[in-house]
């Protein structure tokens, strides 16, 4: 149902997750409609944001598709430039407005961190040492979620040594580069 602010939820399994918080005089506020009573008991979730980090020759369609679903999902998902400008250009030369830089950006509990692949695009994610850093640390977490998809699993994740342990496909030929896969 629909709230003030424009604020869906859904219920599953007993939860409310909640996709949206809004601004209601002046307070951040969690706006639902409920339904059932036994929705009043139900434990509240929210959501962290998720992040896409876009490096200059990322694959547009891996990147777009995975935020545009993500998004009809009711995901909260914002795409990150690793580049000192917001205009990132994919490796087939679509140039993507990113939603935030990096370096202005902070990565407080993501609920996920995705990395689309492409050429040069996932050896430019793999090369940012921030980058790095931030993908070891959330490998680190129990709830620390990471996707990779095409080139980027290999490339990226390969390379760092975090597929250790864990099954993970990659574009063909890029299998060298799984380490511990």
């Amino acid at each position: 149902s629909r709230g003030l602010g424009d604020v869906y939820k859904r219920q599953i399994k007993g939860l409310i997750i909640v996709k949206n918080l809004c601004k209601y005089n002046g307070y951040w506020e969690i706006m639902c409609n409920f339904t059932s009573p036994k929705l009043l008991t139900s434990k509240i979730i929210l959501m962290n944001d998720s992040f896409i980090f876009l490096a200059d020759g990322f694959e547009e369609i891996e990147a777009l598709t995975a935020v545009d679903v993500l998004r009809r999902a009711g995901m909260r998902v914002k795409t990150v430039s690793i580049t000192s400008s917001l205009q990132v250009t994919g490796a087939h030369g679509v140039t993507v407005t990113a939603d935030v830089i990096y370096d202005n950006t902070l990565f407080t509990n993501p609920e996920w961190l995705i990395l689309p692949g492409g050429m040069p695009g996932a050896q430019n994610l793999h090369d940012f040492a921030p980058l790095q850093g931030l993908l070891k640390r959330q490998a680190q977490l129990q709830e620390g979620r990471i996707a990779a998809i095409c080139a980027a699993p290999a490339v990226v994740l390969g390379e760092l040594g975090l597929l250790e342990g864990h099954e993970a496909t990659c574009y063909p030929g890029f299998e060298s580069k799984m380490r511990g896969a």
